[in-house]
């Protein structure tokens, strides 16, 4: 993203941050509440299970197209900008991929699914009717609790976090205009013969059921913003805290290195969010898109900028991927596939989807990717989605017993 406004916004806050020390994080407090919350645990005795799932739907096209576009300060670069964006959405026929991505989780029936990127596009107009862009126009988390409906299979959305909403005017022939709204959600949907209550974080800035994070990355048409929720489950005698995020992209700003600081100052709220407000008798579990994995690398000039993961892990979250029997010999990778998805083989090459527990499970096992196949396409030869689906399956010793 070519835009100068962005690196001297972000630059000049990367500063103040700094100045305040925010950079440096090594996770060292979060292992020492850490290792006290698991000091002063009374579980019930014997071993629990959980499955759990996170998948990233893609919401269909590049939001850099807008941004590239809005950045020019044309009004008909914009406007055309906007017609290519919903053009590659509808192109992307989340209607199909939609039953493709409802499959995988029917198949496997996980406690719960971290759902990223579930947008919602609405349109008022008669320019929405236009071949070209019809398709783009609909609600993805509606479309997936019918397809898991449809396939017999029951989830609720207990928690819903509203991330970036925005509204455009697009005309296709400078007359007759139509209001089109972007937005963006996550959303944690638990199977519905699973208790389970929504968790208040009580954070600074709400959003839905969720939190928004204090850092956010600057655009032509307003900040991006992200955040977490969660949810607290409980199967037989276990009690879970899941938490699900979704993490800005590691360079937001390919043109400027330093972009990476908004991931990373994100993921240092999260850590500490969860190190202050978790109950005692709760087993925690992260979940989603964290844009960050074992190849990303520390920053270390002009300042200190630590990646997601390697936060995460030197908070002494354990990454369930490399845990689980049999998984650690394989890639794990989760993401990307082109922007069209129709690139005939995978093109996965990094894992950014992740699992971690925040306490040491006694046993990580059924850790698999899925959606990687020739039959998970759809008949026109469409990926489900830009990211595989990632599934693992935890035990933890809730005996009480050291």
């Amino acid at each position: 993203m070519q835009l100068s406004i962005f690196r001297k916004v972000l630059a000049g806050w990367i500063l103040v941050q700094t100045a305040q020390g925010v950079m440096n994080s090594t996770g060292s407090a979060s292992k020492k509440a850490k290792s006290s919350k698991s000091s002063k645990r009374s579980k019930p005795k014997g071993l629990s299970k959980i499955d759990l799932m996170t998948q990233n739907q893609y919401l269909g096209a590049d939001l850099l197209i807008i941004s590239v576009a809005a950045a020019s300060g044309d009004p008909a670069v914009l406007n055309n900008g906007l017609i290519d964006f919903f053009a590659s959405v509808s192109a992307t026929d989340f209607m199909a991929r939609v039953k493709k991505l409802a499959k995988i989780i029917a198949h496997r029936l996980p406690d719960a699914v971290g759902l990223q990127e579930v947008f919602k596009y609405t349109c008022t107009g008669n320019p929405c009717e236009n071949e070209l862009v019809k398709n783009a126009f609909n609600d993805h988390l509606e479309l997936t609790l019918q397809a898991l409906e449809d396939l017999g299979c029951l989830y609720e959305p207990i928690v819903i976090y509203e991330g970036t909403s925005v509204p455009f005017e697009f005309t296709f022939d400078g007359k007759d205009n139509a209001v089109a709204n972007i937005s963006d959600r996550h959303v944690i949907l638990v199977r519905n013969d699973i208790s389970a209550t929504p968790v208040d974080f009580a954070c600074p800035i709400p959003s839905g059921d969720g939190c928004t994070y204090s850092t956010s990355l600057p655009t032509p048409v307003g900040n991006y913003i992200r955040g977490f929720a969660g949810v607290d489950l409980t199967i037989e005698d276990a009690k879970y805290r899941i938490i699900h995020t979704h993490l800005e992209a590691y360079y937001p700003d390919p043109t400027n290195p330093l972009s990476s600081a908004i991931q990373a100052l994100q993921a240092q709220e999260l850590i500490k969010t969860i190190s202050a407000s978790t109950p005692l008798d709760h087993s925690v579990i992260l979940i989603g898109d964290i844009n960050s994995g074992t190849h990303a690398e520390i920053i270390e000039e002009p300042f200190l900028i630590v990646p997601p993961y390697i936060q995460f892990i030197n908070a002494g979250y354990i990454d369930v991927w490399p845990a689980s029997k049999g998984a650690s010999t394989k890639s794990g990778f989760t993401c990307c596939e082109d922007e069209d998805l129709l690139n005939p083989d995978s093109k996965l090459d990094i894992r950014i989807d992740m699992i971690f527990s925040v306490d040491a499970p006694f046993k990580a096992s059924r850790a698999k990717v899925l959606g990687t196949k020739e039959s998970d396409k759809t008949k026109t030869g469409l990926w489900p989605s830009d990211h595989v689906t990632f599934a693992a399956e935890l035990h933890f010793d809730i005996s009480g017993e050291d």
